[in-house]
């Protein structure tokens, strides 16, 4: 099993901003696309703006 926090180096500026930045508002903007009792979400709305 791979540990994602394994593959983001120590020194990378994603580290750095995570503490600082609060993401909430990121799934609040978003919860309404995801269904909340069919199945588990196929990319957590934070990681996927995260990798944009």
């Amino acid at each position: 099993m791979v540990m994602i926090a394994s593959l983001v180096p120590v020194a990378h500026l994603l580290r750095k901003i995570d503490p600082a930045m609060d993401f909430s508002l990121i799934r609040d903007r978003v919860a309404h696309f995801y269904c909340a009792d069919n199945g588990c979400l196929a990319l957590h709305p934070v990681v996927l703006s995260r990798r944009c």
